[in-house]
Parts: structure tokens; sequence; C-alpha cells
């Protein structure tokens, strides 16, 4: 079987990891322009845990900060779409979109 080639560029990323890039150093070592805070972070609000989804105690201050991303993503223009254009965009459309951004 033949060997794949490895792509070229840079993969696509969420706007928050923008910049982030991960090594593993000659000793194993995981070297990273990113703390592992700032991954965690990002990590609890955007990954859901199955583990961690029936618990009351976290289901609380989840939904508090789920709310409060909301209202920021909210606040936010999106650059790439035209609002001319989306006019066009039928419901069917839009859903592809949405999946594509998750």
């Amino acid at each position: 079987m033949p060997k794949k080639k490895p792509k070229k560029g840079k993969p696509k990323v969420h706007k928050d990891l923008e910049g982030f890039e991960i090594n593993i150093n000659e000793f194993g070592e995981l070297k990273s322009n990113t703390s592992v805070e700032e991954l965690n972070k990002f990590l609890n609000k955007k990954v859901d845990d199955k583990k961690l989804r029936d618990r009351d105690d976290l289901k609380e201050k989840w939904e508090e900060e789920w709310a409060e991303d909301e209202e920021s993503e909210d606040d936010q223009v999106d650059e790439d779409v035209d609002p001319e254009k989306m006019e066009d965009i039928d419901d069917e459309d839009l859903e592809k979109l949405k999946s594509e951004d998750d």
C-alpha cells in the first residue's frame, strides 16, 4: 500500500486557537506556544465531556458560561459573510454552513 503524502500548508483551526503550535522535542516532551491553562479553558468551553454531562453542580456553571459566550459571539461580525449574498442562502445552505463551523 502506498505511503500517504503529507498535506501542504496549515490546517484550519478555530479562531481562538489561531497561531497555536505544538511539537514534540527529542526527549518526548510537548512544546507549545500556548499554556496548558489556556488550552484547558478553550476545551472546557467548546468540548462536551460525556462523563461530566449529568453533574448538577457543573451544569449550572456551564450554563452560565455558555450564556456569556453566546452573548459575546452575537456581538461579533463574521467578516467572511457578504450581507448582499445572504438573501440567496436558504435554510438548507445555512445548516450546512453551521455544521462546517462546528
